[in-house]
């Protein structure tokens, strides 16, 4: 690619297709997940990286009790958000990522506190530590497998459209190595059923023949 000078056109250009560059490397390793827990770290993690938003959760769903339909969601990853566990701005964050499951809608604001949501607010929350958040749900064949929230405190510029659009592409393919590993996981598990069944069905055929057995020679002794 050929250096940015002074063109901003090409600049943007150059970064475009850098990006589009690291989105290939990532869906590279969203396949090679071995497993559900490696998946979800790659996830997380490979999403900080192609935002460039250094903190991040990622929220999957949970077994609903009670026989419930309404699909719960728990943080089962977070990156860099320990400092800030239980403060306003963890429950802004919450309430952002609540809001995505529940419509099934992205959240990308590049300032949340200049001309964002936050602008609109009472003074106190307009000093909140915020900056840029995506939120944006993993969706795949109708169905939401969880979603996940980024953000950067320091960043207060919009979103490029190649941003938006890298981060857009970047989640539907985490949704559909989530559900080719929950597909996997469901296959395997199904499997090991049928393996137990016919082990007990083995075991049984076994134990008739062996009574066969045993009541022909205890036939043939009596005559």
């Amino acid at each position: 690619l050929p250096r940015a000078q002074v063109d901003p056109d090409l600049a943007a250009l150059r970064e475009e297709v850098l990006g589009l560059r690291r989105l290939q490397e990532a869906i590279h390793f969203l396949g090679s997940a071995p497993d559900p827990f490696a998946l979800r770290a790659e996830i997380l993690d490979l999403a900080c990286s192609l935002s460039g938003l250094p903190r991040g959760s990622l929220a999957l769903p949970t077994s609903s009790a009670g026989g419930s339909k309404k699909q719960k969601f728990k943080i089962k990853e977070s990156r860099g958000l320990d400092k800030i566990k239980g403060s306003t701005e963890a429950k802004v964050l919450r309430g952002i990522l609540n809001r995505a499951l529940e419509r099934r809608e992205p959240f990308l604001e590049g300032a949340i506190r200049e001309g964002g949501i936050l602008d609109h607010a009472e003074s106190h929350a307009r000093r909140l530590e915020l900056g840029a958040v995506a939120c944006l749900p993993l969706e795949a064949n109708g169905e939401i497998h969880g979603a996940i929230i980024l953000d950067d405190p320091q960043r207060s510029e919009p979103f490029t459209p190649a941003e938006e659009s890298l981060l857009r592409s970047f989640v539907r393919h985490a949704a559909l190595a989530l559900e080719r590993v929950r597909s996997t996981g469901q296959r395997k598990r199904k499997l090991a059923k049928l393996s137990q069944k016919n082990e007990r069905l083995e075991a049984e055929r076994e134990r008739l023949e062996e009574q066969a057995r045993q009541s022909q020679r205890r036939s043939g002794l009596t005559k």
